[in-house]
């Protein structure tokens, strides 16, 4: 079902994702995957405070898996609580290093602390590693017989 929910959420069907994650739910409250895939949906949909429980319930079973740290880090935030959200943020650290992502909420996160220092300085470390993303993209031209 929360594979299902997945492709519901990629065809735009939320309400119809939600639907499928909440009936996973009523048979199972722990499952990580489906409060993981329902809080990143509250999350997508600013409804924090539902995003916070089924986000934190996720990360409490699984701490593999950085998009629901990410989303927890961004609820947390929204709902000024920027500490928590850096404690979760440091959790995943060494499994983000390289991802913009995980730095641009770094930075947001730093300059809620206002710790603007290292806010500027994650925020130099995003369009760095930016700018590296765009420079390793290119185009090779088909190249075309004519017989």
């Amino acid at each position: 079902m929360v594979g299902l929910a997945r492709a519901e959420i990629a065809e735009g069907k939320d309400q119809d994702a939600r639907s499928s994650l909440l009936a996973v739910l009523s048979r199972n409250p722990d499952d990580a995957a489906a409060n993981g895939e329902l809080g990143a949906l509250e999350s997508r949909g600013q409804d924090w405070s539902a995003s916070e429980k089924h986000l934190s319930r996720a990360w409490a079973k699984d701490r593999s898996n950085v998009n629901y740290a990410l989303a927890l880090s961004r609820t947390y935030r929204h709902l000024s609580q920027p500490a928590e959200a850096l404690k979760v943020l440091e959790m995943i650290r060494p499994a983000t290093k390289e991802s913009s992502a995980f730095h641009l909420e770094l930075a947001q996160v730093y300059g809620q602390l206002h710790q603007t220092t290292e806010a500027e300085t994650e925020r130099k470390l995003v369009s760095q590693l930016q700018t590296a993303d765009q420079q390793g993209l290119h185009f090779d031209q088909p190249k075309v017989y004519v017989h």
